[in-house]
């Protein structure tokens, strides 16, 4: 039984299974009360003891140890502030520690022996969000009520009037910006990188395509960037006709700009980022005034910061739109540098291995949440804060790789 526990095998079918639990499993309730749970966290304990029985296969794992230390970092500003902190404030303590569990797990996976079976569960996540995005056999009625869609799917292209207006596609994350942050990692994952190879450029326009229809600006920001950092960073060895079949894709933008204006009838979302007014615009201007507000109240604790407490949150209706900011709120900025940390330990740990091109995917993962988190809070949503788990395993498990390591 051991034996087989410690199978390539059962180790990459356990990872996938709880990868394709966060993509397309809703989250659980009993009785419908809060609070709502996941199925990864039924698959936690026996991920744990999987994790035991594999600990000499283990990679990376001052990793997690440094995700458990920041855990009970929180616990300790929960104990400074218990004034303003509920028992639902503990279990930001467990999101923390399930990070650093399946961060851990994720590591164990072979990625070379996956790829079919991820490109299955993409193809899989595709078809599920174009029946979304058509309106086809009631799913969006689903998505709404067990998903968390809420207004993005009450609203679905139609403005406050409910008249028709501009689509954009929530999927099973239940926001529009945070499912655009979940095609960019697919985006990413099917950049064919450090080599030119032609047939992964169907998957990364798919890819591309999905991202581009859920409308969200802080995305294409993101994955544009991650573009401008290949060049820029020549993590390439694509030569002039690569890269014009690369920026032939921009296409898709075209395709996905048809559709969710119903060809040209609406404006688009995305493309208030082209206009001079961008800043005038009121999702801007809430923001602002939404990180003023948070600032202020920084700088009344700023080492330690105010705790988590979630229920500030929700009885102020405040969504904070930075996670820079958000954390430093909560935790101060010891609490900053610890959250800053989670995305510069691997990046030094790319600059030491002194080859950083077959390790593009895991910079690219990394900038890609660093500019995301500007405008939104990734690491706080639990969905994608678990697929960034996965990313960051597979990530780990080619930066130790020995014969990645000797590609120029």
């Amino acid at each position: 039984m051991i034996g087989q526990l410690r199978s390539s095998l059962f180790l990459n079918v356990w990872g996938l299974i709880v990868f394709a639990s966060i993509l397309f499993l809703p989250d659980l309730s009993i009785n419908g009360e809060e609070p709502s749970f996941q199925l990864i966290d039924l698959l936690m304990p026996p991920s744990l003891i999987i994790l035991f029985i594999n600990k000499d296969k283990l990679k990376n794992l001052a990793y997690g140890w440094f995700l458990a230390i920041f855990a009970f970092y929180i616990l300790a500003t929960i104990l400074i502030n218990p004034q303003n902190q509920g028992f639902n404030n503990y279990f930001e303590i467990y999101k923390m520690l399930k990070f650093a569990c399946f961060v851990t797990l994720f590591t164990l996976l072979e990625i070379k022996d996956i790829g079919q079976a991820l490109k299955l569960i993409f193809i899989s996540l595709v078809i599920v969000n174009l029946i979304h995005f058509f309106e086809l056999f009631q799913i969006n009625a689903i998505l709404e009520h067990h998903y968390g869609g809420g207004i993005h799917i009450e609203f679905f292209g139609k403005n406050s009037l409910m008249q028709p207006a501009v689509k954009r596609m929530v999927g099973t994350m239940g926001n529009p910006n945070l499912n655009g942050i979940l095609f960019a990692f697919w985006a990413i994952y099917f950049i064919p990188l450090p080599k030119f190879d032609l047939k992964k450029i169907p998957w990364l326009a798919t890819a591309l395509l999905m991202l581009f229809l859920c409308q969200s600006r802080t995305a294409v920001i993101a994955i544009a960037a991650c573009f401008l950092l290949i060049f820029l960073m020549r993590l390439s060895n694509w030569n002039f006709k690569n890269w014009g079949i690369i920026l032939s894709l921009s296409v898709t933008y075209l395709i996905a700009y048809a559709f969710v204006t119903d060809f040209f009838r609406h404006q688009s979302y995305s493309n208030t980022l082209f206009e001079t007014q961008v800043l005038e615009t009121g999702s801007v201007m809430g923001r602002l005034e939404t990180w003023s507000f948070l600032w202020e109240m920084i700088k009344e604790k700023p080492l330690w910061g105010h705790g988590p407490n979630k229920d500030f949150f929700y009885e102020n209706n405040i969504y904070p739109e930075n996670e820079y900011l958000f954390f430093t709120w909560r935790y101060g900025f010891i609490g900053l540098l610890l959250y800053l940390s989670i995305y510069f330990i691997p990046l030094y740990m790319i600059w030491k291995s002194g080859n950083v091109k077959p390790n593009a995917m895991l910079l690219l993962c990394i900038s890609m949440m660093m500019i995301t988190a500007l405008t939104n809070t990734p690491i706080a949503s639990r969905d994608i804060r678990m697929i960034f788990a996965m990313f960051l395993g597979l990530g780990f498990t080619l930066l130790t790789d020995k014969s990645m390591l000797k590609q120029k």
